[in-house]
């Protein structure tokens, strides 16, 4: 059992902490937070942007996929090598579109709603929350942009799905998709194609 004395020295302790100590636990406060910023760059925001880089280079043309073969698969061809019948092949990207746009929606609220709680409570917040909150931040705006990526994959999967267009000749690459339609629109609405 303690006693008063014991109860008393226990509690003074923290408050008469030296200077060196006081020292180590600001460079901690300071130190962990940005570790979890360096993380979070490594493991969300960098995988992330170097996909929104690819998507941006194929938009501009800039970079190309190589085909696997010299020869460009018609529509039938590459349905038949994927093995599943186009009832299949619709239900599972409208499936994965679907996981990818909720992705994108949820944690795009979730960003919105945290930095508007942010702006509202900038000024009274300490540093240490305040660069949680904003490596948070990041991590959700790398999150909805990632699911912003894949679902215009599945959308524009299902386009060429939808018109039985694949190759150049066709005009079923993904150049057609952004000419032909408003894929940011299409991209952000819930609603899958018909088959």
């Amino acid at each position: 059992m303690t006693t008063e004395n014991e109860k008393e020295g226990s509690d003074s302790a923290p408050r008469s902490a030296s200077p060196l100590r006081r020292v180590g636990t600001a460079g901690l406060a300071f130190i962990n937070p940005a570790s979890d910023l360096v993380v979070l760059y490594r493991k969300a925001f960098k995988p992330t942007a170097v996909r929104v880089y690819e998507l941006g280079g194929l938009v501009k043309g800039l970079v190309r996929r190589p085909a696997k073969s010299g020869e460009a698969l018609t529509w039938d061809a590459a349905v038949q090598r994927t093995g599943r019948s186009v009832t299949q092949l619709h239900n599972q990207l409208v499936q994965w579109r679907l996981a990818w746009w909720l992705l994108m929606a949820f944690c795009g609220a979730l960003a919105l709603l945290l930095l508007l709680m942010i702006l509202a409570a900038y000024t009274s917040l300490p540093a240490g929350t305040l660069i949680r909150a904003l490596a948070t931040l990041v991590f959700l705006v790398a999150a909805s942009s990632l699911g912003f990526v894949k679902a215009l994959e599945k959308t524009y999967r299902l386009w060429q799905l939808k018109l039985q267009r694949v190759s150049v000749e066709e005009g079923g690459t993904f150049q057609d998709f952004l000419v032909e339609t408003r894929w940011i629109a299409q991209t952000l609405r819930l609603g899958h194609f018909g088959k």
